[in-house]
């Protein structure tokens, strides 16, 4: 992706690009393709590039311009009082999961498997869990 400054050339084949009136003759493909290719030089000076196809400008941004109030940044970001104490990840699987939740999906899953154990001839193809203790679903 190019990074072009808009001068008045470029203006002027932008005008040509979208005016209302389409005509197409070679002489105007001709210098359009002028156009370009000397907006690629003005390009260049004012950018560094990579190998990457990455620029960069040479010129800082204005810095006296109002930074809008949605960009602002209120608060540091980081964890939060209840995470900063956490060591294990037990305890911080626990912070996004309730314990009622993993109780839910424990019982959601012994019903599912009761439903689906006559579908099998084996019975160790529809064997349940040994335990409802919830930390078996998360492997933790």
């Amino acid at each position: 992706m190019k990074i072009q400054t808009l001068t008045m050339k470029t203006m002027g084949v932008l005008e040509e690009k979208f005016s209302d009136h389409e005509t197409f003759s070679e002489h105007d493909t001709e210098s359009k393709e002028d156009g370009d290719s000397g907006n690629e030089e003005e390009s260049n000076t004012e950018c560094f590039s990579s190998e990457d196809g990455i620029k960069w400008r040479k010129t800082k941004l204005r810095q006296n311009i109002r930074t809008r109030c949605h960009n602002i940044v209120s608060r540091l970001l980081g964890t939060n009082e209840l995470a900063k104490d956490v060591k294990s990840p037990v305890k911080s699987w626990e912070l996004f999961i309730h314990n009622n939740t993993m109780q839910l999906m424990v019982e959601c899953t012994y019903i599912f498997i009761e439903k689906c154990s006559p579908n099998f001839s084996r019975e160790r193809n529809a064997k349940k869990p040994p335990s409802r203790n919830p930390s078996f679903i998360s492997g933790l």
